[in-house]
């Protein structure tokens, strides 16, 4: 499950970063 939630977690972050102004 660790697996999934890695995997899952790492789209939503990485689109929560590019969308986020630095």
């Amino acid at each position: 499950m660790e697996e999934i939630k890695r995997e899952v977690f790492t789209p939503i972050y990485r689109l929560y970063y590019f969308l986020k102004p630095s």
